[in-house]
């Protein structure tokens, strides 16, 4: 069965509500959110009790494992086309090296090990002062890699269930600020590349180290080649959306293509194409502007009801909102 958790607003690695089915008996009910008891301090994810420890949330390996950016890099640098790269302990380390790095690479990203939606990101040039180098990172360990311009940023999720079995969803184009900020993702897209060779290989490696169900993939083409750039073992931003899309597609819970990954070790067929949507949303700082219709997380499945009647907009919780555009296509 799958149990209904809550979890603090607060917590790094919150996510949206809408990802919840219980099985019964050969079939499987979709929890309405809006049937679900929620408040302002709390929203609702799901919770495997099946097999917990593959769980998808930090703090249990192999989750863990994977949300480093410097193990994912470790790992995948010789299977799929990475980025050159190089790791210091300390920012320190980078800073007493930063001729030599800044000969090597002309432009360059600085992670930390863990983070997310940009925040651990920091883009550097020959002009960077190792002063802001060491304001931002201090001591944290930080991978720093080479920085490809003019790059087109696309993400999408994958399921594994098994070593040769796992699912990919379809690909959504990212928004991009300055630089290295997430802010948003539009579906659907085209892109002269097809991923799927290196989402087999990622998978594989993932579930030789025992990773079993949902991730979020990143990656990036430039110069007319398909570059690895980041997993966020987890949901993201786009999986609402992403899941609404799925169910009013090819009549299929993202959520439920995961439980059965990890119930039976196999992947549900997909259903055929009903209606497609296409959808686009850009995540801003400040407050929501005017307007008429507002919606939260919790709400995010209604705008898909109404498409064509937007913009809509998502309060965030953190000073920041979506605006959502959803139309028929």
């Amino acid at each position: 069965m799958i149990q209904i958790v809550k979890t603090p607003i607060s917590e790094k690695y919150e996510m949206l509500p809408i990802m919840l089915c219980n099985e019964i008996g050969n079939s499987y009910e979709f929890i309405d959110i809006d049937k679900a008891k929620t408040s302002d301090q709390y929203i609702w994810h799901y919770n495997s009790t099946i097999a917990p420890k593959f769980f998808l949330r930090p703090g249990h390996d192999p989750a863990m494992k994977w949300d480093s950016k410097i193990y994912q890099y470790e790992t995948l640098f010789d299977l799929v086309n990475v980025p050159d790269y190089e790791v210091w302990q300390t920012s320190l380390g980078l800073i007493k090296n930063i001729r030599n790095t800044k000969q090597k690479y002309k432009e360059f990203l600085i992670t930390t090990e863990f983070g997310e939606g940009g925040k651990s990101f920091m883009y550097c040039n020959e002009d960077t002062h190792p002063e802001e180098i060491f304001k931002r990172f201090k001591t944290n360990k930080i991978r720093v890699s080479d920085y490809i311009p003019n790059a087109e940023c696309f993400s999408l999720h994958c399921i594994i269930a098994n070593e040769t079995s796992f699912y990919v969803s379809p690909i959504v184009k990212q928004h991009i600020t300055d630089k290295v900020i997430y802010s948003g993702g539009r579906y659907p897209c085209e892109i002269p590349h097809d991923p799927s060779e290196m989402c087999e290989t990622i998978c594989k490696a993932m579930y030789a180290d025992g990773y079993i169900g949902m991730f979020h993939l990143d990656f990036m083409i430039a110069n007319e080649e398909l570059y690895f750039c980041e997993i966020n073992p987890r949901m993201a931003a786009s999986t609402p959306f992403m899941a609404c899309t799925l169910e009013i597609e090819r009549d299929i819970i993202l959520s439920y293509i995961e439980y059965r990954a990890i119930l039976t070790g196999g992947i549900p067929p997909e259903n055929i194409t009903r209606k497609s949507l296409q959808w686009d949303f850009k995540i801003f700082d400040g407050n929501i502007p005017d307007k008429t219709i507002e919606i939260s997380h919790r709400e995010i499945r209604d705008q898909f009801k109404i498409p064509g009647n937007g913009p809509h907009y998502v309060d965030l919780f953190d000073g920041r909102y979506m605006e959502v555009r959803v139309d028929d296509n």
